[in-house]
């Protein structure tokens, strides 16, 4: 009765002990044969007073290896052993329902690379009833956080890109549930959850790194990016009987994941490989205009002075060239205030002649060709009829170019 109402109770938090008990819950590992304290390497035989949904169909063996499975590992990740490490701690932070590291997992590679494989094992080492797999659309839909209730891995497999109307709840579900945030889950059918916390970490394969709706760069923060090399394909060259001996292999594999954990907690957080690092980069600029604009068309320069109302205009120019929605200019504003806040950027007052102008000095903008720009400007008047905030920002704006010359003083940019 006490468990059946911790599981369906909108406030409790499994695992937890029934009464007091020296080890925390979210070390414990409920396995086949025994509870393992996954710090200390401690075991007891089951009891009634710990509750936990979360069963580790694995027996526990302290004593046996995976020779297979690293064989596996170093054909995988070949060259790549900083990418290994971070694999084996992940593989060991899953088997926990500690969500404390705020992260979750993307794996790039080429079709046949192992991607498959290696979640494959991830759920048969987790046990698959405590694996779900949402899609990144389903996600950020009304219903989308019920499958991750009491789940301890969300395998979200060949990940696509997100309908474009989902892609803002889905990126604050995702900062929600990595954060530890609580969440409201609404259910079909049955009354919403109004504030559970999720111990779910999600793992996301995929050809080609998912792009998030994030003007803040804080999604990819959360990521982190492993990446196979290119040529790493087996495409053509598969063992059909390979999951057959990794699953004789799940004790082994156990251990193997544990010293990951070990290490993880240890040091007290992910080291990221430099390859991940610029993946992680070049998310956080796919997601965001602003970032795009902000480190492809700017670049930091100390003595440039560059009128207030020329940036926005060059902005949405910029964004109308590269694919991307520009934002209001109230938000606009609001980023540039950001680096301002940050000192990348500042506002001066300047003389000239006559008249006091406003310029932001710390920043450059890149130089354009300025027919092309012309010939956006007029598209763009066309397409908004005059009527849009980026229209009026190109109607009144002085230029402050880099190339500017007597051509474009009739394009005010």
């Amino acid at each position: 009765g006490m468990l059946q109402d911790a599981v369906f109770h909108p406030g409790s938090d499994l695992p937890m002990w029934r009464g007091d008990d020296p080890w925390h819950p979210l070390d414990l590992l409920l396995l086949d044969n025994c509870l393992l304290n996954a710090r200390t390497g401690e075991t007891r035989i089951h009891t009634a007073d710990f509750l936990g949904t979360n069963f580790i169909p694995v027996a526990y063996d302290p004593s046996v290896s995976c020779p297979t499975w690293l064989r596996c590992l170093d054909e995988w990740w070949a060259g790549q052993p900083d990418e290994l490490a971070v694999l084996q701690e992940w593989f060991g932070l899953n088997l926990t329902a500690d969500t404390s590291f705020h992260k979750a997992l993307i794996l790039k590679g080429e079709k046949r690379s192992g991607k498959g494989t290696m979640t494959w094992v991830l759920e048969q080492l987790v046990g698959k009833p405590n694996v779900c797999y949402p899609t990144l659309t389903g996600l950020g839909e009304r219903f989308g956080l019920e499958p991750l209730l009491h789940k301890l891995v969300a395998v979200v497999g060949d990940a696509r890109q997100a309908a474009s109307g989902s892609r803002v709840l889905l990126t604050e579900r995702l900062l929600g549930v990595i954060g530890e945030d609580p969440q409201i889950v609404d259910r079909k059918g049955i009354a919403a959850l109004p504030a559970v916390h999720l111990r779910t970490r999600f793992t996301i394969l995929s050809n080609e790194v998912p792009t998030f709706s994030d003007s803040t760069g804080v999604v990819a923060s959360r990521f982190l990016l492993l990446i196979q090399k290119p040529s790493v394909s087996f495409f053509g060259k598969e063992d059909h009987d390979l999951k057959s001996k990794l699953a004789l292999e799940l004790p082994g594999i156990l251990n193997w994941a544990l010293a990951g954990l070990a290490r993880l907690r240890e040091r007290g957080r992910f080291v990221v490989p430099e390859a991940s690092e610029t993946a992680a980069r070049d998310m956080e600029i796919a997601g965001s205009s602003f970032l795009g604009w902000w480190s492809k068309a700017t670049s930091p320069d100390a003595t440039r002075d560059v009128e207030k109302e020329a940036l926005y205009p060059h902005y949405a120019v910029w964004c109308s060239a590269n694919g991307y929605a520009a934002e209001a200019s109230g938000k606009f504003w609001q980023r540039i205030k950001d680096r301002e806040a940050k000192g990348e950027i500042a506002e001066v007052k300047l003389r000239r002649g006559e008249h006091r102008v406003r310029v932001m000095r710390g920043r450059a903008l890149d130089a354009c060709d300025i027919e092309d720009l012309a010939e956006r400007w007029e598209a763009e008047a066309r397409r908004c009829g005059g009527r849009h905030d980026i229209y009026a920002a190109f109607r009144d704006a002085p230029c402050g170019l880099p190339n500017c010359d007597a051509r474009c003083r009739a394009f005010p940019f």
